[in-house]
């Protein structure tokens, strides 16, 4: 399989990464660190781990979780989910170009929400960051969390992406229940609905409650720009992903295959007509 698809995307992931490990090494490299659990007490030296830890997370996690949970999701699904539905596999054709960089938003988006929730604790604050009484202890909290909480969503959404790309389809034109109305819908994409809307929704409230205790708790010194430095955090995210999307992308035959097998077990892939016909 040829690479050069993927040229611009790595490009985009490397650049601005090598750039900015250069410029925390040069310009942090003589501040004390700032996190506890981490033993090395160089600024620079914690945030470029934490950095390189988000990478190889996703590198590893998103196609080994997906082999791991994707049967899983597929069983839960025929049997209690679409227990009344019929199963088949509908064709997906596999594009030129690469285009599924951004899915890792989401999951992104995610992993702030679980870090924001986790982070709201003073607790956390007492156990991760050297002086908790810092204004912005909150959000050092925050960045410690985010790779962890990044691993955790990637391994959430790594087997609805193998669910979405193999084609496995249910539709309920066979039921019987003229009630409902008549559709043909991908299982992945079922359950990508609900992890997106969560996603989306869940994040807004998290950071207003963490936004209200910082402010509260740093007694009016925290800086405006530390709460604006957030709404770069998922587009961060998403580019430090590619690497993992890339790698899902390169294994789309095998994964599909894998699933494929895995359907078979379930009786699944039986001859069936995925067509909807206009009336």
């Amino acid at each position: 399989m040829s690479f050069k698809k993927y040229a611009k995307h790595l490009s985009l992931f490397c650049l601005p990464l090598g750039f900015f490990l250069v410029m925390t090494s040069i310009f942090m490299s003589n501040d004390p660190g700032w996190i506890k659990l981490i033993p090395i007490d160089i600024n620079s030296v914690q945030i470029n781990i934490l950095l390189i830890f988000i990478v190889l997370s996703s590198i590893i996690f998103t196609p080994l979780m997906g082999y791991v949970f994707s049967p899983l999701l597929l069983w839960v699904h025929k049997k209690i989910i679409g227990r009344n539905n019929d199963y088949g596999f509908q064709q997906i054709e596999r594009s030129e170009k690469f285009k599924g960089f951004l899915k890792s938003f989401f999951p992104s988006v995610m992993a702030i929400n679980f870090a924001l929730m986790l982070a709201d604790s003073p607790s956390f604050w007492e156990l991760i960051v050297v002086d908790p009484t810092d204004p912005i202890a909150p959000f050092l909290s925050l960045l410690f969390l985010l790779p962890f909480t990044t691993c955790i969503c990637s391994c959430i959404f790594s087997p609805v992406w193998f669910l979405l790309d193999s084609g496995i389809v249910y539709t309920n034109i066979n039921t019987g229940d003229m009630t409902k109305p008549r559709e043909l819908r991908n299982v992945g994409r079922w359950y990508l609905y609900i992890l997106k809307g969560y996603s989306g929704i869940a994040v807004f409230f998290s950071f207003y409650t963490f936004l209200t205790r910082s402010i509260e708790t740093s007694q009016g010194k925290l800086h405006f720009s530390t709460p604006l430095s957030f709404f770069v955090l998922p587009f961060l995210l998403t580019f430090l992903a590619i690497p993992g999307i890339i790698l899902l992308d390169v294994n789309s035959d095998k994964r599909t295959r894998f699933v494929l097998k895995w359907a078979q077990k379930f009786e699944i892939l039986q001859s069936f007509d995925l067509q909807l016909k206009k009336q």
